[in-house]
């Protein structure tokens, strides 16, 4: 029999401290769309994959969104749009838990023709978010269509989302058959869309 060991780690943070690390924290998570066109669903702009056929499609045209949930609070810097239609003219906002602060993310892109853009945000961890939303108006004649989304950000340690009392770190662990269930689905995703490629 092999001998386990076990290492309690315990980080203890003042308020508003953030991981100086830059990563995508939007890859993986969880996405909602206003629509989809099956099986193109918003799931595919944080898969990692950044070019077609894993492209998220809306079902038509004008005021469309998907909206990432970073599942905890983060400081966001920037957010990158692969993959979009050279037509489409998109937005980023990005929101509270409790949906009542929203920042502005500015374009640092010519859009027009362009199918990658950035967004500039700026995201105080006094003000951090909870969501990335990206949009299109109501104006627009094209589908909404964009491959991947790449969220560069720090996880802002503070608020009760992200820590439990007296500051120790709170990570969100998912069982191994959830783990499992999201990657058959992404699988299954990716093998529709081969199939249709086909």
């Amino acid at each position: 029999m092999g001998v386990f060991t076990i290492l309690t780690v315990f980080v203890v943070v003042s308020s508003f401290s953030v991981l100086n690390v830059l990563a995508n924290v939007a890859l993986g998570k969880m996405v909602r769309e206003s629509s989809s066109a099956a099986p193109f669903n918003s799931y595919l702009v944080v898969d990692g994959m950044n070019s077609a056929p894993y492209c998220y499609k809306s079902q038509t045209s004008g005021s469309q969104w998907i909206q990432i949930d970073l599942i905890w609070l983060h400081q966001v810097d920037y957010v990158r749009v692969f993959g979009k239609l050279s037509t489409n003219i998109l937005n980023v906002k990005l929101t509270s838990p409790n949906n009542l602060t929203n920042i502005v993310c500015s374009n640092q892109t010519d859009q027009a023709g362009s199918i990658n853009v950035v967004f500039q945000c700026s995201d105080s961890p006094e003000h951090s978010s909870k969501y990335v939303t990206i949009y299109q108006n109501s104006t627009s004649t094209d589908i909404m269509n964009i491959c991947e989304v790449v969220v560069d950000g720090q996880w802002v340690l503070r608020s009760p989302l992200n820590f439990a009392s007296d500051g120790e770190v709170v990570r969100e662990v998912a069982s191994a058959r959830e783990q499992d269930m999201e990657i058959y689905e992404k699988r299954k995703g990716h093998e529709q869309l081969d199939e249709q490629q086909s």
